[in-house]
């Protein structure tokens, strides 16, 4: 991803150093990694430095810097200052939380060089808290060995990742059906966030380095692709053998009945005869209650439904 050149950056960096550095003079208060926000520590930040208006001006500055607005992560969408939080329920309320959702070569930062400018866009596309990252769900990939072995390993496979994020799942389960003999295994990932399918295609992490050796260390496979779209309405018009949905239900944007409903009836139309789909997910046990409800939505809609909340095997009943 190659940044535009004179983006406003340099003055960017200037406006926010001066304003630290008016911080730094009129308050007592300092941030520091794993210290607790307290209201008071809050409240003096806003008072300085407000999150609104650093997210404004990063959106104003990624406009600028990176190839089409669509480019944007999610958390900079916000078209005012005034409206940041309220049009972005996922936005922090204040920098020092805003930093904590950071890698720890960004948190603190209100200033940035270009590449650690690509890297914040990244981290925001891709924060610490998503977990991307391999063999993250073990089970579901003994499950879908075993699955390769019963129909038999030569036959061709082709699998949709839908909310791939970065791509490692994707990657990995390809690896893992060549590993069984797989003779043309196909793989299609779907992400929200066009620069997680630049990282992804790229096998790019420059916000996570340790974790882009790792992913480039997988053996890259030919038949492997990323596209940007919504998991609710993928564009797609293909069908799959296997669908995989992980860490997307019970998660912030898929908890209710008519998500469910919907997400069922996409993958029912994007699924091949005999086909399945796999869900996995690392929530905490709050989450227990919509995966509970997603496999009850499941079942009315003529789905079987095996395995536990947590690594589920659903396919569609035949009609």
């Amino acid at each position: 991803m190659r940044l535009r050149d004179d983006c406003g950056l340099a003055r960017f960096n200037a406006n926010w150093l001066s304003r630290r550095e008016l911080f730094l003079r009129s308050s007592p208060f300092r941030w520091a990694t794993g210290h607790i926000i307290t209201p008071a520590l809050r409240s003096a930040f806003q008072t300085f430095l407000p999150v609104e208006e650093f997210l404004s001006d990063l959106q104003r500055l990624a406009r600028k810097a990176l190839p089409d607005p669509s480019w944007i992560p999610r958390i900079l969408r916000t078209s005012q200052v005034h409206t940041a939080r309220r049009s972005a329920s996922h936005a922090p309320p204040s920098l020092p939380e805003l930093w904590a959702m950071l890698p720890p070569q960004l948190a603190g930062r209100v200033s940035f060089t270009p590449d650690q400018f690509t890297q914040l866009l990244c981290a925001f596309a891709d924060p610490p808290q998503f977990g991307t990252d391999l063999a993250r769900y073990p089970d579901q990939a003994a499950q879908l060995r075993r699955h390769v072995v019963d129909r038999g390993a030569a036959t061709d496979i082709a699998v949709l990742d839908l909310g791939c994020g970065t791509g490692q799942g994707t990657r990995e389960t390809a690896f893992l059906f060549a590993e069984c003999g797989v003779r043309n295994p196909r793989a299609v990932g779907i992400t929200a966030e066009p620069i997680e399918v630049w990282m992804a295609t790229h096998r790019r992490l420059p916000h996570r380095p340790e974790r882009e050796v790792a992913l480039r260390a997988l053996p890259p496979q030919s038949d492997v692709y990323f596209v940007c779209g919504d998991a609710l309405a993928p564009p797609l018009c293909d069908t799959f053998d296997i669908v995989l949905c992980n860490g997307l239900v019970g998660g912030r944007f898929l908890q209710k009945r008519p998500a469910f409903h919907t997400l069922l009836t996409q993958c029912r139309s994007l699924l091949a005869p005999n086909g399945v789909l796999a869900l996995a997910n690392s929530f905490h046990d709050g989450a227990l209650v919509h995966l509970q409800l997603f496999a009850t939505v499941a079942k009315e809609n003529s789905w079987t439904v095996e395995g536990t909340p947590r690594d589920l095997w659903l396919q569609p009943a035949i009609r």
